[in-house]
This record gives C-alpha cells, sequence and structure tokens, in this order.
C-alpha cells in the first residue's frame, strides 16, 4: 500500500471510530464512571486497524465498582463481546494496577475493539509509558507516516501483536528506551 492510501485509511479509520463513539454515544456514558483519557493510535494518527483506548480514571477499584463498570458496558446493545482483567483485585508481579475491559463492537460491517482501562488517576499505570505518551501526542508529520508503514506491514504479515507492536514501534521510531 502507498503512503497515501496509508495515511488515508488512518483517516479512515478516525473518521469512522468517531461516528461509532458519537453514533454509540459511548463517551457520554463511559464518563458517568470517571474522567476520561482517550489515547494509542486514535489520537496519535497512526491507525491502522478498528481499535481505540480509552483509560477511565477513577479511585473506584473495587470488584463493586468493577461490577457497576459491566452492567453499564453489558447494556450498549451493540456490544458483541466482552472480555475483562482485574490486575487490581487479583494482582499480579508483572502488571499494573488497572482494570480492562475489552468490547468487541460490530459496526457497519466491520468489528470494532474499544480497550478500556480503569485506573487510578495517581497510578502510573494509566498510560503505561507517559514519555512516549507525551511524545506522540507531539510526533511529526514524517515519524507519524514511517510509523503507520511498519504498523501496516506487520499487521498484513499476522505479526501485529495487540498491546505490543504498535508502543514497541513508537519507541522505535522516536528512539526511546524502556
Amino acid at each position: 500500500m502507498r503512503l497515501k492510501n496509508i495515511v488515508e485509511l488512518n483517516n479512515e479509520l478516525q473518521a469512522e471510530g468517531k461516528e461509532l463513539l458519537k453514533e454509540l454515544d459511548i463517551l457520554n456514558k463511559l464518563s458517568r464512571l470517571g474522567k476520561l483519557d482517550i489515547g494509542g493510535s486514535f489520537v496519535y494518527g497512526t491507525m491502522v486497524d478498528r481499535d481505540i483506548d480509552i483509560a477511565i480514571l477513577t479511585s473506584q477499584l473495587t470488584i463493586k465498582d468493577r461490577a457497576r463498570v459491566m452492567d453499564l458496558v453489558s447494556a450498549i446493545s451493540q456490544v458483541s463481546r466482552i472480555s475483562m482483567v482485574d490486575y487490581v483485585n487479583y494482582p499480579r508481579d508483572d502488571r499494573g494496577v488497572t482494570i480492562w475491559i475489552g468490547l468487541t463492537i460490530p459496526y457497519r460491517k466491520e468489528v470494532w475493539n474499544i480497550d478500556l482501562t480503569l485506573a487510578d488517576p495517581k497510578s502510573p499505570d494509566v498510560h503505561t509509558n507517559m514519555l512516549l505518551h507525551k511524545s506522540m501526542l507531539k510526533i511529526d508529520d514524517k515519524r507519524r507516516y514511517k510509523i503507520l508503514k511498519i504498523k501496516y506491514r506487520s499487521l498484513k504479515s499476522g505479526t501485529k501483536v495487540k498491546g505490543q507492536t504498535s508502543s514497541e514501534t513508537y519507541k522505535k521510531v522516536l528512539n526511546i528506551k524502556g
């Protein structure tokens, strides 16, 4: 795929993602749970697939709070699948203190994934690497194009690993350690 087409793909995915969020009123519904921080490729302009990352900043991370979130997302009729991993109430040494909820939503004959990360606003786990996040928010077009090209190739070759490939690509292109 030519560079121009990869950029057009990103633009189309961002526009479709905005329409999905608006049409299903997802941000309004989620904002009842805490302050929202949208991140990842949707914000960075590096989308090659249908995936949106949303952090929900809240200090309410008990099992009852988790159930409240699950009730809310279960009430969105377009959601076809929900996955959840709770690193707050069931911690592991190698993970942060968050609750991750993955939504699968069929939309306009395509499938979207929305990753929700519930985290305490004081937690360093809101963005796994804050330096990387801040750098990506200020990325120039040359580096954005390079990232899009790498991500697209890894997606098409089947080597893209959800939640890992993008951040590793960002780090390499921006020369950020850790």
